[in-house]
């Protein structure tokens, strides 16, 4: 608010800022009881071997994806680690903040739970009863704030202290209800997008193999060694086995790989040109190099991703892209190229690039054109339906956020008749 202007009508200025008349400003100490946690020795097996009280570090709030509630964790405890410690027990309905490695975490625990060194639990007091979500959200809200606040050389640590005095705002009962169930069936919504996602990228992962192994027929059916006719080709110890109608040979006979272009980012001019890298896009330039469609790969960097790019493009000194397609299907050739380069990705092994040559000379069998027709419009169609859900994945999270800065502030009012009204 600038200076000389005026509060908007039913509204105050406070500690927490401008928040409705209705509204409180207050401490977090005004509405939890705050305890700190500890470690049970991790030497001693009676603590941990067999527990099943729930443990949470910083590590597990970290991996809670954004999701405001929390029911599990990376390690349990036994009984004789509480008593023993005296640890503190967060019944259901408690807060965990991480302020510790890093300060800024927040979840709502769903089970009873104990907490290492690295938390804070924030136990709600009887006038808090059902509004906890509504504050673990504005906690969520002020992580920036929670980091200011924290001290220490070698790392920062919120102190309980600081914690208990962090300025909130304390709305009525109700309105802290309807603003934690808005947030929260958001959150929902969030969390079966990801469900929906993850099992359609195993339904993916699953069909490629089956697809780029043995194909599909005309009539749409996965061929299978049972039902149609398959080869075995032995090369070196190694067999492969493929369908009849497919022919086995080189890598560099189905496509031509080259090496991409420098072009230092100093050196890039405002235009629409996507510049692949080993990792995807990763700018834009004025200039074309080559004519889409076009398939991509990291020669070093990210090895064993592929990328399909519909239009015209300039692909880096640091990827390899297919020259020449050799009349094969493109958007086959990028999901046949994957399969084929996915050793890559693998942990175990420790590739400081891909060497094109080497490629060329993999081994491998190449359906006919019509068929790499039908493959590539089946895994297109997943790709389609996953880019869909990524991107109604996004459009919740924009709203989660807008509905945070609104309603966490007052800025917009839940009334106990439902609706929201807008106030500033």
């Amino acid at each position: 608010m600038m200076l000389g202007e005026s509060l908007p009508k039913g509204y105050k200025m406070t500690k927490v800022g401008i928040i409705p008349e209705e509204w409180h400003d207050g401490t977090v100490s005004d509405l939890f009881h705050v305890v700190t946690g500890t470690t049970p020795s991790t030497s001693s097996p009676e603590y941990w071997e067999d527990g099943t009280l729930l443990w949470i570090t910083p590590t597990d709030l970290s991996m809670n994806d954004g999701q405001i509630y929390i029911s599990n964790c990376e390690r349990e405890i036994t009984d004789s680690a509480v008593r023993d410690y005296n640890l503190s027990r967060l019944p259901v309905g408690s807060i965990i903040v991480s302020t510790r490695a890093p300060v800024g975490y927040v979840a709502l625990n769903r089970n009873v739970a104990y907490i290492n060194q690295g938390c804070k639990g924030l136990i709600p007091k009887e006038n808090v009863s059902g509004t906890e979500v509504y504050y673990s959200y504005y906690l969520k809200s002020r992580t920036s704030e929670l980091i200011r606040m924290s001290e220490g050389s070698t790392f920062k640590e919120l102190s309980k202290r600081s914690l208990e005095l962090f300025s909130i705002p304390i709305p009525q009962n109700y309105e802290c209800k309807k603003i934690g169930s808005i947030l929260s069936t958001v959150d929902a919504a969030i969390a079966a997008t990801d469900e929906v996602i993850a099992k359609t990228k195993d339904l993916k992962r699953g069909l490629m193999q089956d697809l780029l192994m043995k194909g599909i027929n005309e009539e749409g059916r996965v061929r299978s060694e049972e039902a149609d006719a398959f080869c075995e080709r032995t090369v070196n110890s190694t067999t492969f086995k493929f369908p009849e109608p497919w022919e086995f040979k080189a890598m560099g006979d189905i496509i031509t790989l080259k090496r991409g272009y420098d072009l230092p980012a100093d050196e890039r001019l405002a235009g629409g040109v996507p510049v692949i890298s080993s990792s995807g896009i990763s700018g834009y330039h004025k200039e074309t190099k080559v004519c889409g469609p076009g398939v991509v790969t990291g020669r070093y960097g990210t090895l064993g991703e592929v990328f399909f790019i519909e239009r015209d493009f300039w692909p880096l000194n640091t990827t390899l892209y297919v020259r020449n397609f050799k009349n094969n299907d493109p958007k086959f050739i990028s999901y046949f190229l994957k399969l084929h380069l996915a050793v890559y990705q693998s942990d175990a092994l420790s590739i400081p690039g891909i060497n094109r040559n080497f490629v060329h000379k993999l081994l491998c069998a190449a359906p006919p054109l019509p068929e790499q027709h039908r493959i590539a419009a089946v895994l297109s169609t997943i790709d389609h339906n996953l880019a869909a859900e990524r991107d109604h994945r996004t459009c919740l999270q924009t709203l989660k956020k807008g509905l945070m800065q609104d309603l966490l502030t007052g800025r917009k009012r839940v009334p106990l008749n439902g609706g929201v009204i807008h106030g500033f």
